[in-house]
């Protein structure tokens, strides 16, 4: 017996050595470990100079991941400190996700400077001057009335309600900003930027609407005892409904950039774009429940980067790129 544990004790050194790429039969050697450490190449295994190099800071896509990776931190610091309400901290959360859209169809658009504080602008006053309008024209007759279909069992009378009364509605509300500041002060100088305006009145509106509908919607969850409806309203409310309402503000942007290029029926192809777009906006909120509904938003989807490269090839010495996708030349999306 003592032979076998003599032995076994043998090769539990054998095994244990080997594992730290010692000899056979010898003792753990520490000063042997240390010094294989010490051999290893440390400024390629952690490169601090590079990681911290300010060039790799300056990269849009660090910056990117930087900012959009921090931003909840600090939000949580934010509200922990202030102790904010349900309601301020869901437009924090409405923010960040706009935020999010903004940036990456600037880098997609790339507007001239001016144009980007101009948008927040137009964002702001959409949100807290174009929504407050908005409701108080639909206490009017008629378009009450038009309202008043949306809850209707009859197919047609709805259709007509949702576009006629919120589609028309909701998307001057949108192209307010860019009628009375860019159109009539002729501040906007190119399609391009006409779409990006109306891509950032979008977002205002889809910010302060979506803010109502969580809010509420978690107030319902809170009374039926169910989250499921409140976190997919939230999922909508703060990803696909920003980006909605920002792509077919922003095909109504197109319009009112070609308007402000030409001297001849400017209102006729606001109003062109404004109805074509209400078309659009009306059959979703018809159909938003089912597949259909699924269909048409991606069909507005497509529709606002078709018009994107549409108004680019109208204006072939603008460069259109993107991070990551470059969209320059139509063909490169397939």
């Amino acid at each position: 017996m003592p032979d076998s544990d003599s032995k076994q004790k043998k090769n539990l050194e054998k095994d244990f050595g080997s594992a730290f790429g010692m000899e056979e039969e010898s003792n753990i050697d520490l000063s042997n470990i240390i010094r294989k450490f010490k051999s290893l190449d440390y400024g390629y295994l952690i490169p601090l100079k590079k990681i911290f190099d300010a060039k790799l800071l300056r990269k849009k896509a660090i910056q990117w991941i930087m900012f959009f990776g921090l931003l909840p931190l600090i939000y949580a610091w934010i509200v922990d400190a202030y102790q904010l309400e349900f309601t301020e901290v869901v437009w924090m959360i409405e923010i960040y996700f706009c935020l999010f859209w903004a940036l990456y169809f600037h880098s997609i658009i790339q507007p001239a400077k001016k144009v980007w504080k101009q948008g927040i602008g137009y964002a702001i006053f959409t949100a807290a001057i174009g929504i407050p309008v908005l409701l108080s024209l639909q206490t009017l007759p008629v378009v009450s009335d038009l309202y008043r279909n949306l809850s209707s069992r009859n197919l047609f009378s709805q259709l007509t309600g949702f576009v006629f009364g919120v589609g028309i509605l909701e998307e001057t509300c949108k192209a307010l900003p860019l009628i009375i500041f860019g159109l009539r002060k002729n501040t906007i100088k190119s399609v391009r930027d006409g779409v990006f305006l109306g891509f950032l009145s979008g977002l205002g509106f889809a910010a302060s609407e979506g803010v109502t509908y969580t809010v509420r919607a978690t107030a319902e969850a809170i009374y039926y005892g169910s989250a499921t409806g409140q976190v997919l309203t939230f999922l909508d409310r703060v990803m696909s409904g920003p980006l909605q309402h920002s792509a077919w503000a922003g095909v109504v942007g197109w319009f009112i950039g070609v308007a402000a290029q030409r001297k001849e029926n400017r209102w006729q192809i606001v109003a062109v774009g404004i109805f074509f777009m209400a078309i659009l906006h009306g059959l979703y909120d018809t159909f938003s429940d089912g597949i259909i509904g699924i269909i048409l938003a991606g069909t507005g989807f497509l529709i606002f980067m078709g018009y994107l490269i549409h108004g680019d090839n109208e204006n072939p010495q603008r460069n259109i790129s993107e991070s990551p996708a470059k969209i320059d030349d139509p063909k490169s999306i397939q």
